[in-house]
């Protein structure tokens, strides 16, 4: 496997960790060793890492389309909208009813794409035989242990 295919799975391992907060509400921060686990539970989170990754590519690319058929508005343009609405300053924003209608449906059919999305890699992640929970705690020992973070990357290459 690449080091592309490697920084992949690391960017769903991260991405998840959105996805099992959302299903089990937030987790209290905690220091989570990579010792914890088995290698059979490293060698399923990482199937279920791969599942989630090609989920998050196709979501990604439909997003990306959502925008592409906005005729009113580019993804620049999109991009300033969403960042002024997260600083609650979307009404300062110089932008036409227009604009403002074509993101705000855009924006709509984003998150109808990311619910599916949740749903699809919480699937995957179960699928694989492990608890969101699990796979949460997993996230945050590859984040926090080096150690744990080159034994997933080892077996990762190793496949």
């Amino acid at each position: 496997m690449n080091f592309k295919s490697i920084l992949l799975s690391a960017s769903a391992l991260l991405f998840t960790i959105s996805i099992a907060s959302a299903q089990m509400g937030q987790m209290p921060q905690q220091q989570v060793s990579g010792d914890d686990f088995t290698d059979q539970q490293i060698e399923k989170f990482i199937e279920a890492s791969k599942e989630v990754s090609a989920i998050q590519q196709e979501g990604s690319m439909r997003m990306q389309q959502v925008i592409e058929d906005t005729d009113e508005i580019d993804a620049q343009k999109f991009q300033q909208f969403f960042q002024a609405q997260q600083q609650q300053q979307l009404d300062q924003v110089d932008a036409s009813a227009e604009e403002l209608a074509a993101y705000n449906q855009a924006a709509q059919e984003m998150m109808q794409i990311n619910q599916e999305l949740e749903k699809k890699s919480i699937k995957a992640i179960e699928g694989q035989g492990i608890s969101t929970e699990e796979y949460q705690k997993m996230t945050m020992a590859y984040q926090q242990d080096s150690k744990f973070q080159e034994k997933i990357n080892s077996m990762i290459e190793g496949q």
